[in-house]
């Protein structure tokens, strides 16, 4: 037999519910990014204009300037954690509707009797009774029309940039 698993996989309800779940996640994610974005670029020009008028002492400017940098990468470093994080959920949403379908798939097999599963890709089937891409989207509608999307833990963050690593740290000194 033969199935277009990809087609089917496009098709289905579980696959179309788990774009809109992504999609709106995804919103979410550029929303507060851009929120935080946005209060950086008004404290980065809050900072300018204080260091033009003097405001700000001449011995912190660089301490301040080092602080802006630290949070911009900071954002950086949340963004890309947020995109990691959406490709995991998307990923492991689509596990549960590959493992249901490749489920449906055995189960048309031992129905049909079949002893061997091609996948569209690969084949192509003159006789149209061995296509069952049809009955497989149907029964994976029927099985799985949604499949909720979980955000997976956000990392763990890493010791912050100011921090001295171990290889630069001063040598202790060596015993006689």
């Amino acid at each position: 037999m033969v199935v277009d698993l990809e087609g089917v996989v496009g098709d289905s309800k579980a696959y179309k519910s788990i774009q809109g779940q992504l999609e709106a996640m995804r919103q979410q994610a550029e929303k507060e990014v851009g929120q935080k974005k946005t209060e950086l670029e008004t404290a980065e020009q809050d900072f300018q204009r204080d260091a033009r008028s003097g405001a700000v002492p001449a011995d912190q400017i660089e301490d301040k300037r080092h602080g802006l940098a630290m949070r911009q990468d900071l954002l950086q470093k949340e963004a890309e954690a947020k995109r990691e994080q959406l490709r995991q959920a998307y990923g492991n949403a689509m596990e549960k509707v590959k493992q249901a379908l490749l489920e449906i798939i055995q189960g048309l097999a031992v129905e049909r009797r079949a002893n061997l599963v091609l996948y569209r890709s690969a084949a192509m089937p003159l006789d149209r009774s061995f296509e069952v891409s049809k009955e497989a989207l149907t029964r994976l509608d029927q099985k799985l029309s949604t499949v909720a999307v979980t955000m997976p833990a956000a990392p763990v963050a890493s010791a912050p940039a100011s921090a001295t690593p171990a290889s630069t740290a001063p040598a202790a000194p060596k015993k006689k």
